[in-house]
């Protein structure tokens, strides 16, 4: 599990998690129930702390070959994507069309365009309307969202101090820093 790109409610939760007095079955569901964004976390956690420690019976059998060669597979895939950027091909206008469509200023399109936002504050229904605005399937845009910026621009201004990138934002600040009324808001927050 990677703990640089988990938020700190997430570490929060997984802290909590870990330090329960039974970690059994029941604990995982309950958690799994109270976080289900998280599932996938929650599991793995689990695993690593209640798995037995593993002793050196001998060589490896054939199934477990083929089993770690198979996980192999998979994760040489997954590091292999290409994570494809959903904005490159859209001009100014399709951009502002985005923007109208999704009744939120360009200022929040672009905030996503260069991964300024944390996903996980994200409602998933604007998400899904956002990766069909864009033209991207729900994985694909996920996939970018998610993606480290590594070529993301520092914007440089006359200073006498080098410029640093800000941090990511959650959802609910964007659209406070991008003056969306409250009612509109609480509207956006609380798609389902």
């Amino acid at each position: 599990m990677l703990t640089s790109n988990i938020s700190p409610q997430l570490q929060d939760i997984l802290d909590a998690f870990s330090v329960e007095p039974q970690i059994n079955k029941e604990t995982l569901e309950r958690y799994l129930k109270k976080y289900p964004q998280y599932a996938e976390y929650l599991v793995d956690l689990s695993f690593e702390l209640t798995k037995a420690a593993v002793e050196d019976n001998g060589p490896l059998s054939a199934q477990d070959e083929e089993d770690i060669e198979k996980a192999w597979k998979r994760h040489r895939e997954r590091i292999g994507a290409k994570v494809i950027n959903p904005f490159a091909h859209l001009s100014i206008s399709d951009l502002r069309q985005i923007s109208v469509s999704l009744d939120v200023p360009r200022s929040v399109i672009s905030a996503f365009r260069e991964r300024k936002v944390i996903v996980d504050s994200v409602p998933k229904t604007f998400l899904i309307r956002f990766a069909s605005a864009v033209g991207q399937s729900m994985e694909n845009f996920m996939v970018f969202l998610r993606h480290a910026n590594s070529t993301a621009v520092v914007r440089s201004y006359k200073s006498d101090v080098k410029p640093q990138e800000q941090g990511q934002i959650s959802f609910e600040k964007l659209l406070i820093q991008a003056n969306v009324p409250q009612e509109k808001r609480e509207k956006l927050l609380s798609e389902q």
